[in-house]
């Protein structure tokens, strides 16, 4: 058995995507007529024991290591967890479904905060993907969230990422902790780990494929990008050699001094929406 076998299928006017209750990850999204336009790798551990690459992971309720950089599992636990399927809203070819994940923790849990966060998936003409977090606890939390986006690209080292111009971000790769300046359109040249403050829409230019990716985010402070490169990848399991040259993520996030408070009975929801559009 794998975490294949509960995948749940949409179909409509923004083509097919398919979804797993294992971390309620989307797994493809194809438009109609393109190609896919989620990376999964193709060797991706779909046993249902670890996190599967590719697709969209949930990062919740901690990224990274967390904001301390001491807790396990890397990005939280939501990723590794297999939520619940509330429905979807209509029988056969859905075009939309609601996943959802109850956390009651407790004191010395690595996360003693009760919660719920709930994950829908939308087909319109694109793809909408909605997370939100409630507060199901007695006092107020923070947590870290994100969206970790795999974007099938033609070749990495030429695609490009406009609407960043000017943001401030910090470069997890140098790792000094310093904020820098975004000068021009993002290019990919090596490892690149970067934490950026952005509420512009954002549009991934991949010439090898002939197409723009748009990326619209609500309630997102961040937006994170990340390919290992290499020598990175070199160090990945589940990603074949050269494998990393075929994608780039572009995440909304909302991490670090943009982590999300919420008191009791409150809830948060960051949305995403994917675009394609043929490069002119």
């Amino acid at each position: 058995m794998t975490v294949l076998d509960d995948e749940v299928s949409l179909v409509g006017a923004g083509g097919q995507a398919r979804i797993i209750p294992f971390g309620a990850q989307v797994l493809q999204w194809t438009p109609a007529g393109e190609d896919p336009v989620l990376w999964v790798s193709r060797r991706a551990d779909l046993s249902g024991n670890g996190p599967v690459r590719g697709g969209i992971p949930i990062c919740l309720p901690w990224f990274g290591a967390g904001p301390e950089g001491s807790v396990r599992p890397s990005h939280g636990f939501a990723r590794t967890s297999t939520w619940e399927r509330i429905g979807t809203d209509a029988p056969g070819a859905a075009r939309a479904l609601v996943l959802r994940l109850t956390h009651d923790g407790t004191a010395g849990d690595a996360f003693p905060h009760r919660f719920r966060a709930e994950l829908r998936v939308a087909l319109t003409d694109d793809l909408v993907v909605t997370l939100r977090v409630t507060n199901r606890d007695a006092h107020a939390f923070t947590f870290e969230e994100a969206l970790h986006t795999y974007l099938a690209v033609g070749d990495v080292k030429d695609t490009t990422v406009d609407g960043l111009e000017g943001t401030a971000y910090l470069d997890k790769v140098r790792g000094d902790g310093r904020w820098r300046t975004q000068n021009g359109e993002v290019s990919f040249v090596g490892a690149t780990d970067r934490i950026h403050r952005c509420d512009s829409t954002l549009v991934v230019h991949d010439p090898r494929n002939c197409r723009d990716i748009v990326i619209d985010r609500d309630s997102s402070a961040n937006v994170v990008v990340w390919n290992p490169w290499a020598e990175g990848a070199a160090n990945l399991a589940d990603v074949a050699p050269h494998d990393w040259e075929h994608f780039v993520c572009v995440e909304a996030a909302n991490v670090g001094d943009d982590a999300v408070e919420l008191r009791p009975g409150e809830d948060h929801e960051m949305m995403v929406v994917l675009h394609v559009d043929p490069m002119v």
